[in-house]
């Protein structure tokens, strides 16, 4: 503890009790001394947050309001501070430590921070409630500079004045949008009409940038006039003044979505526009014949877009991107070949909505808002998520996994049980898909460790008791009655009963009454049963590691399964190590079998532990898992 930064009670800690768990008669000695043990190891652990409270409850179960309270209160306080410097929350900070840090003991899941709380609290800084703290500061920090800068807008400075060429009198105005070259046919329609008051609107927010420009300005002045007008003044936000991509929404018959509009992208990040989605706007430039022709000869039918479920259209304009570049089709160019890659709806809707003078990047998000909704997400979520090899397999019975474009290198792990037959099945698809067996072959950890359960249990012949194959459904029928009306459903409706930590205490009061009243010979006999409960204890627990629970984020990963296999070897080896010297031939000594089945158990855990080492991904997994990179040092 000299390095520790907690302070315990040095004074009362019995160095021969390090390590041994407190029984529920503990005395303070006992109780304070595996509090300071537990503090230590937190604090050079490599564990926070759920992984830590998981620890917690593993190394606290069983204790009682009472023997927390036996603990010195500094080591008891120092118990709570490390756990939440590492992103365990203990309830309110003003409560009891005891109450604290017993009420947690009988939740399922970690507890909530309060927001004042987290706030100032100093976390660890590999702990995720430390990453979580500083998101929140960054985005609040965000909110507030965006907040002074819209409250307090700075000075407008008025832009320089153009030079003006001799051979003119007046400085050279911006076209207005109705200056600008439109299809003759298209000035009449009604549609035309609506979208120049979309446009008129986007004008009064900044009449001094250009709005929506064609072609139609040539010549090296007016060019060098609209990419001066088009640069953004300095010291101002800068205002999206073009025509909105979503004006098409004001006319068309299709389903309206959520308005989009193509994001403007800081200037200091470089943009490829052969690379970067969504596209920037620009203007259009003429491209010739022949260069079109040229396209559509390299562009592949099959390749166009469709406007369909499955069809994404990023996928193709990353094609059409390539294609470009190889031609030397320009950003500006973009809009003249890019309706020969639609067919279909998409064809269909491009030519009813978007207009001849739109720019890419328009017609590019009046499509994707059009045809990438939420009712395609929707059900691209429900086939993820509802397709089981099963239905697969019902829906194409005479399918191999090559005419799915299944190769080796698309083939995952395989995580079964340790049926025999499983170890043949991939035998036979490591022969068609030319791998290694052993390398692709990972077993289900809780699966072992409920084998493990049995054998501690019932040895190596667990079918020895069961019942009779003819007696079975007699059976049946009565445990289905017994759960039903007799005392085993009772007790059932008690358990699910118990929710909270009072009426917990309520049930083991009465317990601990009951058994009070016990005879001697009943006393052995719920020894006994303890004494396998508290060696089945460690095989819960690790289960509860490896099942991946959902709140847990951290649950489940491959790379726990070394730690936790090493961890139930140890406990065993040390109970074993316990019944080595007993003489089982003294009254009181406790039953052989105990140890018998515990070397059992022993022997089972080392068999699948050895396993582990056919497949590199265990120790792979294990080595690369961040959280274990300083394990070494801190140990």
């Amino acid at each position: 503890m000299e390095n520790c930064p907690y302070t315990v009670a040095l004074k009362v800690i019995n160095t021969a009790l390090w390590g041994v768990p407190a029984p529920a008669n503990a005395n303070e000695t006992h109780a304070t001394t595996w509090v300071a043990k537990a503090i230590h190891d937190y604090n050079v652990s490599m564990a926070w947050d759920d992984d830590l409270f998981i620890d917690y409850k593993w190394d606290f179960e069983g204790w009682t309001k009472e023997l927390f309270s036996k603990v010195k209160r500094g080591t008891l306080r120092s118990l709570k501070s490390v756990l939440r410097h590492r992103g365990v929350y203990t309830g309110n900070n003003h409560a009891r430590v005891a109450d604290s840090l017993y009420n947690i003991l009988g939740i399922e899941n970690t507890l909530e921070w309060e927001p004042a709380e987290f706030r100032a609290m100093k976390f660890d800084q590999q702990s995720e409630a430390y990453q979580r703290q500083q998101s929140n500061k960054r985005q609040q920090d965000t909110q507030h500079t965006v907040y002074l800068a819209v409250q307090q807008p700075p000075q407008v400075q008025q832009p320089p004045q153009l030079q003006q060429p001799p051979q003119l009198q007046q400085p050279p105005q911006v076209p207005q949008p109705s200056q600008l070259q439109r299809p003759s046919q298209g000035e009449q329609q009604e549609q035309y009409r609506v979208r120049q008051g979309v446009q008129s609107r986007s004008q009064t927010i900044e009449p001094q940038q250009p709005l929506h420009m064609s072609g139609t300005l040539e010549g090296p002045q007016h060019r060098q006039l609209w990419e001066q007008a088009a640069q953004p003044q300095q010291g101002r936000a800068q205002l999206q003044t073009r025509p909105p991509a979503t004006a098409y929404r004001e006319v068309t018959p299709f389903p309206q979505q959520p308005t989009n509009r193509v994001p403007n992208r800081p200037p200091e990040l470089p943009y490829d526009p052969y690379k970067t989605l969504p596209p920037r706007w620009s203007r259009n430039d003429r491209l010739d014949a022949n260069t079109i022709t040229q396209f559509s000869k390299l562009w592949d039918n099959s390749n166009k877009y469709t406007g369909n479920a499955y069809d994404l259209l990023d996928d193709k304009i990353k094609i059409f991107f390539s294609i470009c570049w190889q031609v030397d089709i320009q950003e500006e160019q973009f809009h003249a070949v890019f309706p020969r890659i639609l067919t279909g709806r998409a064809e269909t809707f491009y030519i009813q909505v978007v207009e001849r003078d739109d720019s890419f990047a328009d017609a590019y998000m009046a499509i994707k808002n059009h045809f990438d909704h939420d009712v395609h997400h929707q059900h691209y979520y429900t086939d993820w998520t509802t397709t089981t090899f099963a239905r697969t397999r019902t829906e194409n019975p005479d399918k191999g996994l090559h005419e799915f474009s299944v190769d080796s290198a698309k083939l995952g792990y395989f995580v079964l049980n340790n049926a025999a037959n499983n170890d043949t099945a991939i035998a036979v698809v490591a022969e068609i898909y030319d791998f290694l067996l052993v390398h692709r072959r990972l077993r289900c950890g809780p699966h072992t460790l409920n084998l493990i359960g049995q054998t501690l249990l019932w040895g190596n012949n667990q079918q020895a008791y069961d019942n009779a194959p003819k007696e079975l459904s007699d059976e049946v029928r009565f445990m289905r009655e017994w759960r039903k009306d007799g005392p085993l459903g009772v007790l059932l409706d008690v358990i699910n009963y118990i929710k909270t930590p009072q009426q917990h205490k309520l049930f083991i009061n009465f317990q601990h009454r009951a058994n009070a009243d016990l005879s001697a010979k009943d006393r052995k006999i719920l020894k006994t049963v303890n004494e396998y409960l508290a060696i089945l204890r460690p095989l819960k627990l690790a289960t509860k590691r490896l099942k991946g629970r959902g709140t847990y984020k951290r649950f489940g990963l491959l790379a726990k399964v070394i730690p936790v296999f090493e961890t139930i070897l140890s406990s065993y080896e040390e109970r074993v190590e316990s019944y080595s010297g007993v003489n089982y031939d003294e009254p009181s000594a406790p039953e052989d079998h105990i140890a018998i089945n515990l070397r059992a158990a022993w022997a089972k855990a080392n068999e699948y532990y050895i396993k582990l080492d056919d497949s590199p991904t265990y120790y792979a997994a294990t080595s690369l898992y961040p959280a274990y990179k300083h394990y070494c040092d801190n140990a």
